[in-house]
């Protein structure tokens, strides 16, 4: 039926599937569904989905490096990560520092369509590590980098040997939610959480009042009230609505070295 199979087939192979969806390889009668692999209907080849079939992928290629550390759904999907050399998002060619890796956060519509792409880089590595999608279609996007990051017109430079950093972009780009590649969102606002050590964030929550909840490892902030015990461990903070970090703990110990 043109669908590509698990295995080969020694007689005509029929798959329970939609056009383009991987089904499984079997020789069935036409109609049939024996392995009840379509519920909800009777036979194979009607407007259902396998159960465990792809539905579609979407691959960004490049010269190096690609890695995806970050998902947020539902509706729009979310994705985050890290690159070196150049990567591909559907909208040609993106080029990282020499050297170096850079941070990058994509928005892919439900059918697979890239909406925008928006990249970080420095002389040093980046990455984002977390995403979420909130309810106004704003994405709020956490992770770090060593060196130096710029985001917009501003170079930070991390204290010691990482910063964290956390920001939120706009809805949609400049594609309006088409479903083809867009120029990414105005950057709302932008946040680093450093210290003299290594800090970085790899996980954030939003509640209901917006307020952001961000975990990664720290020894401890200039610029947030933190508790710590001096050690580098886990770190949870509290952020507000705008990004800016109300309260902090660094939680030393073994049992934090183990968490993290």
């Amino acid at each position: 039926d043109g669908v590509c199979c698990e295995s080969q087939c020694v007689t005509p192979c029929r798959a329970c599937n939609v056009g383009g969806v991987l089904g499984r390889c079997a020789a069935l009668t036409p109609g049939s569904d024996p392995l009840d692999e379509c519920p909800g209907t009777t036979a194979c080849g009607a407007s259902a989905v396998c159960q465990g079939s792809a539905i579609w992928s979407l691959g960004v290629t490049g010269v190096g490096s690609e890695r995806m550390s970050a998902l947020a759904v539902p509706g729009d999907i979310v994705i985050g990560g890290s690159f070196d050399g150049s990567a591909n998002f559907g909208a040609g060619p993106i080029e990282s520092e020499p050297g170096s890796s850079d941070a990058f956060v994509a928005r892919v519509l439900p059918v697979g369509e890239l909406v925008w792409a928006q990249t970080w880089s420095g002389p040093g590595n980046a990455a984002v590590e977390a995403v979420a999608l909130l309810d106004s279609g704003d994405v709020l996007v956490a992770g770090w980098f060593d060196g130096e990051l710029t985001i917009d017109d501003a170079t930070h430079v991390a204290t010691g040997s990482s910063a964290a950093f956390v920001a939120r972009l706009g809805p949609r780009g400049e594609g309006n939610g088409e479903p083809r590649p867009g120029e990414p969102p105005p950057v709302a606002w932008h946040h680093v959480l450093d210290g003299p050590g290594e800090d970085r964030l790899f996980a954030l929550a939003v509640d209901g009042d917006g307020r952001i909840a961000v975990a990664g490892t720290s020894n401890g902030l200039d610029d947030c009230p933190t508790e710590s015990d001096g050690v580098a461990s886990m770190l949870v903070a509290v952020l507000s609505d705008e990004g800016v970090c109300e309260r902090a703990a660094v939680l030393g110990s073994e049992l934090g070295r183990a968490l993290r």
